[in-house]
């Protein structure tokens, strides 16, 4: 090991484990304004909860619970809190990201990550760092890898191919309401036929259209669940699915883990 990973960040460290070239921090931040600054290591962050805004000299992001950014080393950012916020970081040594990040250039500065995929992968390592299992570090670089894999071979990256339908498509899987959500209301909304829009989804996304959506759903879930209010029938409808089982399973085969025993890590 080349040392720790130390990072200056501005909140309060809840919890902190290390890899050999990953170290994993979960940080509180009391609402309020962090003027400009930058880290030594790239690093993904994760809201687990709150509101706030990023600014970079390029980009503002509006983050809550559930955004996921990713941020190359000396990238100077402000954030500004609305209220009280978690965050969960990922950080990695420059030699890590140039030996595994194959196309590192296409993320200099901030980007943020959207699919839920990779997402749902970040959810996985933060519930490693809770389970304190002899492997759990072996665990944790795998689903780093996974996810830098997703990132690098994403086609959707690639703006010279990229056909313009694949940016509205996205806006409509996003804020289309579920039931308006259909193969056939997409291909009419985007002027393609069905057929094609199967074949290229397949190619953009790496998963089908119905993997894709039942991903998004679990994605919503993990905001809804910050909610210590909503029972899991709650959740489960307001993350899209018809019923608490679906719910239940789905989120289970894709985590490892069920609702409540995700819901009890988080408290």
């Amino acid at each position: 090991m080349n040392g720790l990973i130390v990072s200056d960040y501005h909140g309060d460290t809840v919890h902190f484990m290390q890899t050999t070239d990953i170290g994993l921090r979960q940080v509180s931040y009391r609402a309020g304004h962090v003027d400009w600054h930058h880290h030594e290591q790239a690093f993904f962050s994760l809201v687990l909860d709150g509101e706030m805004t990023e600014a970079t000299t390029r980009h503002r992001y509006a983050c809550r619970a559930g955004t996921l950014l990713f941020q190359n080393w000396e990238d100077r950012h402000q954030n500004t809190a609305l209220r009280p916020i978690t965050s969960f970081y990922v950080e990695v040594r420059p030699s890590w990201v140039r030996k595994n990040m194959e196309n590192e250039h296409l993320f200099r500065g901030h980007t943020e990550i959207t699919h839920p995929a990779v997402k749902i992968l970040f959810h996985r390592i933060f519930s490693e760092t809770k389970t304190a299992l002899p492997h759990a570090g072996l665990a944790i670089e795998e689903l780093l890898l996974q996810a830098s894999d997703w990132m690098m071979r994403k086609p959707e990256h690639d703006r010279h191919s990229k056909p313009e339908w694949i940016s509205l498509l996205d806006v409509l899987l996003h804020e289309l309401p579920d039931e308006q959500i259909s193969l056939e209301n997409l291909s009419m909304h985007l002027g393609i036929h069905r057929v094609h829009l199967c074949r290229m989804f397949r190619k953009y996304y790496r998963c089908t259209l119905s993997d894709y959506l039942r991903k998004l759903k679990v994605d919503r879930s993990f905001t809804l669940m910050r909610d210590k209010q909503r029972t899991l029938t709650e959740i489960a409808f307001g993350s899209g699915f018809a019923d608490q089982s679906h719910f239940i399973r789905c989120f289970k085969t894709l985590t490892g883990l069920t609702p409540n025993a995700y819901r009890k890590m988080i408290s």
